[in-house]
């Protein structure tokens, strides 16, 4: 038994799945776009963190994974962003970072530095943002490496802790 479709039936299923692409297409690019709901919802695109906790003096801190995105308004021409480790072989392999300004959902990143961290002590870096000033960005942590201190230390924790970062602060210009 032969089944035949139809021109015609070919021309309608063609049609449907162009129509249906170009619908979606246009959703994706206008009002239902991830853009344009984040903006309208107010919803921050912070990935890649744990939850905030604080040291015994005070100080507030979230840790990567491998990599974490937070989003952040330019507030002035210089932010502050303090950073530290605690990996417990950093003196023989040091934690390489870099450390990247995100726009527009990433069609542009901006690496702002590459560091290497060889000690468990807080460091904080200062970057000239200053064309940035008033944009929101994503501000995009990557390690090469990160460690486990359920594995390394059995102790009752098994997250994947890469870097900590600190509050994030601006200023109106560089100290030396």
């Amino acid at each position: 038994m032969k089944l035949s479709i139809g021109k015609n039936f070919k021309i309608l299923c063609f049609t449907l799945v162009a129509v249906y692409g170009a619908i979606h297409l246009w959703n994706s690019t206008h009002s239902l776009s991830l853009k344009s709901r984040t903006a309208l919802l107010g919803i921050k695109q912070d990935f890649g963190f744990y939850k905030l906790e604080k040291t015994t003096d005070g100080r507030e801190f979230r840790w990567t994974r491998e990599y974490g995105g937070l989003t952040i308004k330019i507030e002035k021409p210089i932010i502050e962003i303090p950073l530290t480790t605690a990996h417990p072989d950093i003196q023989q392999t040091p934690v390489k970072v870099k450390i990247y300004l995100v726009k527009e959902f990433f069609k542009h990143k901006k690496l702002l530095d590459e560091l290497t961290l060889s000690k468990n002590i807080w460091n904080t870096y200062e970057y000239d943002v200053s064309q940035d000033v008033g944009e929101e960005v994503i501000l995009l942590v990557k390690v090469n490496r990160t460690w486990n201190p359920l594995k390394t230390f059995g102790t009752p924790d098994p997250r994947n802790l890469g870097v900590a970062l600190g509050k994030i602060e601006f200023k109106d210009k560089l100290y030396p």
